[in-house]
C-alpha cells in the first residue's frame, strides 16, 4: 500500500465548519489537490490525523476487494479494513473493537483510540483506496450531518484520484 502521509493538526469547532462548508463537485475536484480534501475532512471530525491511503493493482488487498482474493488477508490496518469492506466504517474505542485491538498503532505508538474511514471508490466501482480519520482519545459516534459532509469529501478526493481521460 502507498500512503500519501498524515495532513492537519487544526482542530475547530463543528459549528465553525458548517456554513462555509461547500458542497465538492467533480469540477472542483480535477482543478484542486485531493490532499486539501483529505485536510478539510479532517478539521470537520475534528481528527489530528487525516490519511489518504491508496492501492496499486497488484496489492493483495486490492486483489482481495475486487473479487480476485486468492489469497488470505487478516486485517493488518484500519485503511485495509475499509478497502475490504468497501463501506464507511466507524470505530469509537480500537481497543475495544476485536479486529483492530491487537494493532501495533493501538497498542504501543500512537496509540490510537477512535477511527472513521471511508472507501474511496471510482465511478465504475472500483476501489481506489481510503480515507482514513484518526484521534487518539475514544469518542462517540459522530454527527450524521458531518459523516454525509466526509463522505462527500470522500467521493470529491475519488474524482481528483481519477485520470481526466476516465472521465470522457
Amino acid at each position: 500500500m502507498l500512503s500519501s502521509g498524515a495532513y492537519g493538526n487544526a482542530r475547530v469547532a463543528a459549528d465553525d465548519v458548517r456554513p462555509w462548508l461547500p458542497v465538492p463537485t467533480a469540477a472542483w475536484s480535477r482543478r484542486n489537490d485531493p490532499r486539501l480534501a483529505t485536510f478539510a475532512a479532517g478539521r470537520l471530525l475534528e481528527c489530528p490525523t487525516a490519511t489518504l491511503t491508496c492501492v496499486e493493482p497488484t496489492d493483495p488487498v486490492l486483489r482481495r476487494a475486487s473479487g480476485r482474493g486468492d489469497v488470505g488477508l487478516a486485517v493488518t490496518s484500519f485503511a485495509n479494513a475499509v478497502i475490504l469492506q468497501r463501506r464507511r466504517e466507524i470505530v469509537p474505542d480500537a481497543t475495544a473493537d476485536p479486529r483492530f485491538a491487537n494493532l501495533l498503532e493501538v497498542t504501543l505508538f500512537p496509540k490510537i483510540r477512535f477511527l472513521v474511514g471511508f472507501p474511496l471508490l471510482r465511478p465504475d466501482g472500483r476501489i481506489l483506496g481510503a480515507l482514513t480519520l484518526i484521534d487518539y482519545k475514544p469518542r462517540p459516534a459522530p454527527d450524521l450531518f458531518i459523516l454525509r459532509r466526509v463522505e462527500q469529501l470522500a467521493d470529491t478526493i475519488a474524482d481528483a484520484l481519477v485520470p481526466d481521460d476516465d472521465f470522457a
